[in-house]
């Protein structure tokens, strides 16, 4: 079982590089001058909002939470240490965004990617225990 625990953690970094590169998107995007203005601060307060924008942020960030969870319990410590990793590299992208001309920085984004990475802790850590009764030897 410590062998699928870490697994899933090493699954997990390679699930967050991948969702900060699809949101990063692409180098081409940077402009190297900030954009200040273009900042949603309040979130849900956009007049654009879509409920896709919603959905993609959520399920771009939860396989992270889903495999970081995999293998130990949703402990508040656990929860607590992948809520600040994940909160702490969204603002870092949206921060990005503010140098892109194309990209337009919000609080939704950030509140959304944390949300996804933790319900996908909780998931993955519901479905380690249950994997782990499937997987004991019978007695």
């Amino acid at each position: 079982m410590a062998t699928l625990f870490r697994c899933s953690r090493v699954l997990g970094i390679v699930a967050l590089l991948i969702a900060l590169g699809l949101i990063i998107n692409s180098p081409r995007y940077f402009v190297g001058h900030a954009h200040w203005r273009r900042i949603v601060w309040i979130p849900f307060s956009e007049a654009h909002l879509s409920p896709k924008d919603i959905m993609v942020n959520l399920l771009v960030f939860f396989p992270f939470g889903f495999l970081w969870g995999f293998g130990s319990p949703a402990s508040p410590r656990t929860v607590w240490r992948s809520g600040v990793l994940v909160l702490g590299l969204s603002i870092s992208c949206e921060f990005y965004q503010v140098f892109c001309h194309e990209r337009f920085p919000s609080a939704t984004d950030v509140v959304d990617n944390t949300l996804g990475a933790l319900a996908g802790l909780t998931l993955g850590s519901a479905f380690s225990k249950r994997s782990a009764k499937l997987l004991q030897p019978a007695r």
